[in-house]
C-alpha cells in the first residue's frame, strides 16, 4: 500500500512539475515566465554620419505638463558603432538561471567606473560620452535578470517575459519580447545580435502609449518594488529610438513614492520628442546618468557619507537605527540622516555605454552592413532580419 502511495506521489509530483516549468524558468528570482511566442519591433539604425565620433546631444528637461521633472534626455545622432552594452570585468558572472549562489561573486561598479573600466578597456580617452544604468539585477544575488549581450558574447539568455532594447549586427534596432523562436531551440538567430538588455515595460510601441498593455503580461518579479511599479514617482531610465533611426535615453531623478516619473510619465515624455518604441530599464536608486570623463549629471537617490558609503537598509540596521516614534530613535534617525547626508551612485552591473567608435571586426561588418541600406528606406519591417 505504501508502495503504490509513494509511486502515485511520484508520478503527480512529476506531472505538477511538468505543469510548473512548462513556459517558465527558474531563476534566483524563483519561477518566472518565459516568452513563448516572439512579439517585437524592428527597425533601422541611423547611419555613422561623421566618421568615428560620436554625435550626441545631451538635454535637460526641467518640468513635464504639471509635474515636477528633472532629467537628461541623449539624443544620439549616430548610434550605429557608438552604442555599447557594457558589462565589467566580474559582473554577471553567475546569470539569472542560478538559484543559489555565493552573493559576492558576481561584481556591481558605479555606473562613472563602469565608464572609466570601457575607457581602459576600449582605449577611449574619457569614457562614455554619456552613460546610464542598464538592466535590473536581483539585489540579494546580484544575479543579472533577463536577456543580456554585449558586443557579440552571449551572457545569459532566460527569454523571461519582459522588454528588450538590442541592436542587430545588421545596423537594425529590435524591441520587443524575444523568446526561443528567436533566442532558443527553435530558431536561433544569437549571432545576429550585437548589443541585447532586458528591462520591465515596453512604455511606447509604434510611436503610442504601450504602459498599460505590457504590464498586463510581463513578468513582474524580476522588479522589487510592488504591485504600484508602473504608478509609482521614482528614479527612471528609459531607452528607445526615433523614426529618425537616432537613439534616445531618458534617466529622471526621483526618489520611490515620493518624486520622480512613473512609467505613463516616461511614455510621454519620450513620445513628445518623437520616440516610437522604448523600453523601460533599471530605476530607483540604479538610476544614474554620468557625461564625459566620468563626470556625474544625474541625482541619485541613495543617501551615502562623505566617503561614499550607501545608506541602505543592512547598514542602518548595523547601525542600530530603528524606525519607532520614540524620542531617542528619533534622534539617532537625525544624526544618521546628518552623518548620510550625501547622495551617491549606487553600484550595478550593467551600463548603456554612448562612446566614440571601437574598431573591431564586429562593428566593422556592421558599419559595411548599414553603408549599403539607403536612408530614405529607412522604415519598421516585420519578420526576423527580413532585410
Amino acid at each position: 500500500m505504501s508502495r503504490v502511495f509513494l509511486l502515485s506521489t511520484i508520478v503527480a509530483f512529476l506531472v505538477c512539475s511538468q505543469v510548473v516549468e512548462a513556459g517558465q524558468v527558474r531563476t534566483s528570482k524563483g519561477w518566472l515566465k518565459t516568452v513563448e511566442k516572439s512579439d517585437y519591433e524592428i527597425f533601422t539604425a541611423a547611419k555613422n554620419i561623421s566618421g568615428e565620433s560620436v554625435v550626441v546631444q545631451i538635454n535637460t528637461i526641467n518640468g513635464f505638463e504639471t509635474g515636477a521633472i528633472d532629467a537628461k534626455l541623449a539624443i544620439v545622432e549616430n548610434p550605429l558603432e557608438h552604442f555599447s552594452v557594457f558589462v565589467p570585468e566580474g559582473a554577471c558572472v553567475w546569470d539569472g538561471l542560478n538559484a543559489t549562489i555565493p552573493h559576492d561573486e558576481n561584481k556591481k561598479y558605479k555606473v562613472s567606473e563602469s565608464s572609466r573600466l570601457f575607457s581602459s578597456k576600449h582605449n577611449i580617452p574619457g569614457g562614455c560620452k554619456v552613460a546610464m544604468n542598464g538592466g535590473l539585477f536581483d539585489t540579494k544575488t546580484n544575479n543579472c535578470l533577463g536577456n543580456l549581450i554585449s558586443n557579440g558574447k552571449v551572457y545569459q539568455l532566460p527569454k523571461v517575459q519582459n522588454a528588450n532594447f538590442g541592436l542587430l549586427k545588421n545596423g537594425s534596432f529590435i524591441v520587443g519580447y524575444l523568446g526561443s523562436d528567436i533566442l532558443g531551440t527553435d530558431g536561433d538567430y544569437t549571432n545576429e545580435f550585437a548589443e541585447l538588455i532586458a528591462g520591465v515595460g515596453w512604455i511606447v510601441r509604434n510611436g503610442k502609449l504601450y504602459v498599460e498593455q505590457s504590464f498586463e503580461i510581463e513578468e513582474m518579479k524580476t522588479q522589487e518594488t510592488g504591485h504600484g511599479f508602473p504608478t509609482i514617482k521614482s528614479a527612471r531610465t528609459a531607452i528607445g529610438f526615433d523614426r529618425k533611426g537616432r537613439m534616445i535615453l531618458l534617466q529622471v531623478n526621483g526618489r520611490s513614492w515620493q518624486y520622480g516619473a512613473n512609467l505613463y510619465t516616461m511614455a510621454r515624455i519620450m513620445l513628445e520628442h518623437g520616440v516610437i518604441n522604448a523600453i523601460n530599464l533599471d530605476g530607483g536608486g540604479s538610476s544614474s546618468a554620468v557625461g564625459s570623463y566620468f563626470n556625474l549629471i544625474s541625482h541619485p537617490s541613495d543617501s551615502c557619507d562623505k566617503n561614499g558609503r550607501i545608506l541602505d537598509r543592512s547598514l542602518a540596521l548595523q547601525l542600530g537605527f530603528k524606525k519607532t516614534g520614540n524620542r531617542t530613535d528619533r534622534e539617532h534617525e537625525r544624526l544618521l540622516k546628518q552623518q548620510y547626508s550625501f547622495n551617491c551612485e549606487r553600484p550595478i552591473p550593467t551600463i548603456i555605454c554612448i562612446h566614440d567608435s571601437v574598431e573591431n571586426a564586429e562593428t566593422e561588418e556592421m558599419s559595411r552592413n548599414n553603408t549599403e541600406k539607403d536612408a530614405d528606406q529607412r522604415k519598421p519591417y516585420h519578420g526576423f532580419l527580413s532585410t
